[in-house]
């Protein structure tokens, strides 16, 4: 892809659908400009994700160095937490 640029597809194993996280450019911005796209970096992702264990999980992503933005605690539809990725970007997981 070029100089600076980053792309990583994931998937849970068995998984059909994948995730891309790449790194926005003028030739590939993932928005109308290059100037939303990297307003969007650190922004809240809409991306859900759901674990068995949400406490086990939270302690290795604490364990690995990510910021925890909200501690797993027990909601109406069950444990939900929210963590931050190395730019930012928020994640919930449910569980």
């Amino acid at each position: 892809m070029g100089p600076g640029q980053r792309w990583i597809e994931v998937a849970p194993p068995g998984g059909e659908t994948t995730v891309l996280l790449y790194t926005p450019s003028e030739a590939m911005p993932g928005a109308s400009t290059l100037a939303e796209a990297r307003a969007r970096i650190g922004a809240f992702s809409g991306v859900g994700l759901r674990a068995d264990d949400i406490k086990a999980l939270f302690s290795t992503l604490r364990a690995h160095g990510a910021k925890i933005l909200e501690e797993p605690s027990q909601q109406p539809w069950g444990g939900q937490g929210i963590f931050a990725d190395p730019d930012g970007n928020a994640f919930v997981v449910v569980q």
